[in-house]
Formats: structure tokens, sequence, C-alpha cells
């Protein structure tokens, strides 16, 4: 028996258990692949990343694939760079999701959690009389225990068990695959990533260089309602963008398809017993899919949450809605309105012609992807006033 089930071993779920355990409280975590595992991801660790696991004191900096110092982004047949310092103070990279994702469970392992792969969570168990233990049903036999966490993804098992929604019109539709290539194709990509913004309306097309694998992370993601406007499969799109990109040579590769939440969370968090994290709570930002930063933050709020539920010093789903009120409203509010005005209202191209012309807009827009501002910082600093004038500028 543990105080504390964990179930899945993403960013989320790791971190959660890696500070419970520190704490010194028992806790499971249980995957239902065997470790490593692919995760459908394209890779990218934001600066905030990096800085919020060396605030718990976890380097993964040796963990990085490829170090990046700018970003390329194709505004429809407008292509923009906009370059980093290349300070270690801003430092934003890519990784293998299955290596960085390792490396977080081994944390938690050295911690004390104990780590259960190859071992799928079938059910969850509430009892009606609060001092009874909450237990899991998995396919070796059930364990009890005061907390779950479910971190299962965007399918969450925990979170179909509490009756919670998450509405299939929130999820986007992704593939991505890794392109293997040699040298000279990563030394091209110039240390940048690149971003299609407007190769459809609802969505993203990337290419993520990784020099230390020698492969390009190459994916797109579109909204569940952009995929039935389309009139084609997304394969077919995704396919296109692939050899639109100059660097492919019809290598062999095995692509994966997958969905993600891509439009706000869910109204709910949790019950008195269980919380939800990362991708189960559709912690995933609206504008440029990034859910890791977000998911790492809702691991560091559960542990505490739940520390002080289990000292008796606060309810834990109320502290853990205070501590999460500001991510939150990053996603639903600021981040929302981003996605409605840049990929709904598709001001994309008015907007890349502003900044084109404007240093201010493409300073925002480069911090913004590498994780140094976040969705609100960004609304706000986009006046109307600075906007118009921007406006004005980009047709001289």
């Amino acid at each position: 028996m543990a105080d504390i089930v964990v179930v899945g071993a993403g960013p989320a779920g790791s971190i959660a258990a890696k500070i419970l355990s520190d704490y010194g409280f028992s806790v499971s975590l249980y995957e239902k692949e065997k470790l490593p595992r692919h995760k459908h991801c394209g890779g990218l660790i934001t600066n905030k990343v990096i800085k919020t696991l060396d605030s718990i004191g976890v380097n993964c900096r040796d963990i990085l694939s490829q170090r990046l110092r700018g970003w390329r982004f194709q505004f429809g047949d407008e292509i923009l760079d906009f370059e980093l310092d290349g300070s270690e103070e801003n430092l934003t990279g890519n990784v293998y999701r299955e290596e960085f994702d390792y490396f977080l469970t081994g944390i938690a392992a050295e911690s004390g959690t104990r780590v259960i792969d190859s071992t799928k969570v079938l059910k969850i168990v509430i009892p009606e009389n609060k001092k009874e233990k909450c237990f899991v049903v998995t396919q070796k036999g059930r364990e009890e225990c005061e907390i779950i966490l479910g971190s299962d993804g965007v399918k969450s098992i925990v979170r179909r068990h509490l009756g919670i929604p998450y509405p299939k019109s929130k999820w986007a539709v992704t593939i991505e695959a890794e392109i293997p290539v040699d040298r000279r194709v990563i030394e091209s990509f110039n240390e940048k990533n690149f971003g299609s913004i407007n190769y459809v309306q609802e969505g993203v097309a990337w290419a993520f260089p990784k020099r230390e694998g020698k492969t390009v992370n190459v994916g797109i993601g579109v909204s569940v309602n952009e995929t039935k406007r389309m009139g084609k499969p997304l394969f077919d799109i995704w396919k296109r963008f692939l050899q639109d990109q100059e660097w492919y040579k019809n290598q062999s590769f095995h692509h994966h398809a997958e969905v993600m939440p891509f439009k706000g969370t869910v109204d709910k968090l949790g019950y008195e017993k269980i919380l939800l994290l990362g991708d189960a709570a559709g912690l995933v930002d609206p504008l440029r899919g990034e859910g890791i930063s977000y998911a790492i933050e809702s691991g560091l709020n559960a542990a505490e949450a739940v520390k002080l539920q289990l000292e008796g010093k606060a309810l834990m789903l109320a502290a853990y809605n205070d501590l999460m009120k500001v991510a939150l409203d990053d996603i639903n509010v600021y981040g929302m309105k981003l996605h409605n005005d840049f990929y709904v209202k598709n001001k994309f191209k008015t907007f890349s012609k502003m900044i084109k012309k404007n240093e201010d807009l493409r300073n925002l827009m480069l911090n913004l992807s590498c994780g140094l501002i976040s969705n609100k910082q960004l609304v706000e600093n986009l006046s109307l006033s600075r906007l118009i004038l921007a406006y004005l500028r980009s047709f001289f």
C-alpha cells in the first residue's frame, strides 16, 4: 500500500512522484507501457521547462539533443527568422521524448518512488466513506492508497472513472515522425526550429532538428473541427508538408498518429482524493500546442496540494485549484484568445506583415515560442496603440 498512487509516467506524473517521495511519502507510479516508451510529441523543451526543473535541482541539459538559437516561422508565403542571443539564461532545445520522460522517471525512482511499468490501470475505486482508502485495479492486482493522481494523458482512464468530461471538440489530431537525415541537413537548420503557422487554418506544422540523433521531427497538429473542414485525410496534408521540405529525400521512417488537448482544459481538476495533471487535465497551450511546461507545473502543484491535505493543513482540491489558477488562466483565457484571433479569425497574415518591420513584436513572438513569456504577458503587451502603429508601419 502506498500513500499516493500516480497513474502515468509522463513529466507531470514523474515530477509529482519525485517531489512527494522527497517529502517522505510512499509513492507508486504506474505506467502502462514498457519504459522507455515512445511519446507522441515534437520534443520542444522551452526555457521555462529548463528553469522550472532547475528550481527543484533537476538539470536536464544533457538530455537536450539540440540546443536552439532561434526560430524560423512561415506565415503563408512569408518566412521570418528570429534570433536568440545564445546565452545559457535563454537556453531552449529539443529532446527525444522517450529519453526525456525516462530521465524524469529515473529521477523519481532515485527519490524513492516505486515505478511499475508495463502495467495498465484498469479502474480506480473511490469509497463513499471518506475515511476508507482509495484503490487502483491493475492488470497485476490492486493497490490501496490515500490519494490518486491521474497523469495518464488525453484519454485518461482516471478522468473517465471520475466522470469529468473532456469533449473531443477540444482535441487536436496530430501526426509526427522522426525522419533520419545526415549532418548536412541538421546544419541547414542553423540551430533553429521551423514552424509553419498557416499551413492549415486551425493548427500548426513543424520541423524540429535533433543534432545528436540525426533526425528531424516533422509533425502537424490540427483541431478536430478543422479535420472535418479540410476535405482530405490529415495524413495526406502532413505528407505534402513533409515533401515541401527541401531537405526531404524520400527517407524511410515510421510515423505516429495521436490526439492531444488543444482548446482549453477540463472544467474540474478532480475530486476530494483524486487530482488530474498534465494532458489528463487538458493542460496544453491552445496557440503553440506546448504542454510539457504546464505538465511539470501541474506535477509540482499537485505534490504541494497533496502534502497540505495529508498534513491536515488544507483541502487538496481547493489548494490545487489555487496553485493552478495562473496556468489555467494562461490557457483558458489568454491562450484561447490568441487561438481564436490567430487561427479561427486567421489574423496571422496581417500579424506577419507587422512583425516583419517591428522588432518589439518579433521579440514578443520569439519569447513566447521559447517559453520566456506567458500568453498573458503577450496579450498585455499587444496594446491597441502598439498594434495600430505596427500596422501602419507595415505599409512602408
